[in-house]
């Protein structure tokens, strides 16, 4: 409920000199306009009637006007409410549909994107598996080249320093008389 004019605001001091008719500004909240209209038509009479004040006489007056056009006011929005709920409500269903249908078809179209880029990860992960297990079988390979070049270098080294055990053997052999040149020498003397 809004202010009551007769205890609050700036309307008070001219409800206590009586330029706001009592009873009608209190039914200002509590009835409706047809209910105002007929009590300060009533008013009028009784104005009329007893011999007021002519400042009552336009108040009332007034009043029945602004009561009068806000009665009218409120049934024209009244209706306007109701035909705009009614072409809310015809959108809602009509434009409901067609979001559904939409709404429908893009969720199909992101389930066939999101099964394709399953079918791409799956197909990513078992390239990666496959690329895991080639490196891992290079890894184990290039270990045991690794092992054998190092067992060859061994061997290499071995193997050169029996060629110079050889070589230094060769010379010295080679120095020395043979047995079988000496002799020879004392078979054949000259």
């Amino acid at each position: 409920m809004g202010s009551r004019v007769w205890t609050d605001g700036p309307h008070a001091a001219e409800y206590v000199t009586r330029v706001l008719h009592p009873s009608l500004a209190k039914k200002l909240y509590e009835v409706s306009s047809e209910g105002l209209m007929d009590q300060a038509a009533k008013s009028v009479i009784w104005y009329i009637a007893f011999g007021t004040s002519r400042l009552g006489l336009y108040f009332i007056d007034t009043l029945i006007d602004h009561v009068h056009d806000t009665g009218q006011i409120v049934c024209l929005l009244t209706e306007w409410n109701s035909v705009l709920r009614a072409e809310n409500r015809e959108l809602k269903s009509g434009v409901g549909s067609e979001v559904m249908v939409a709404t429908e078809r893009q969720a199909t179209e992101l389930n066939v994107d999101m099964e394709q880029l399953k079918a791409a990860l799956c197909d990513s992960e078992q390239r990666c598996k496959d690329h895991q297990l080639a490196t891992d079988s290079a890894r184990d390979e290039l270990k045991d080249l690794r092992e054998s070049r190092g067992r060859l270098e061994d061997e290499v080294l071995l193997l050169t320093r029996d060629a110079k055990v050889l070589r230094s053997k060769m010379k010295t052999w080679a120095t020395m008389p043979s047995r079988t040149t000496k002799a020879l020498e004392v078979s054949n003397p000259g």
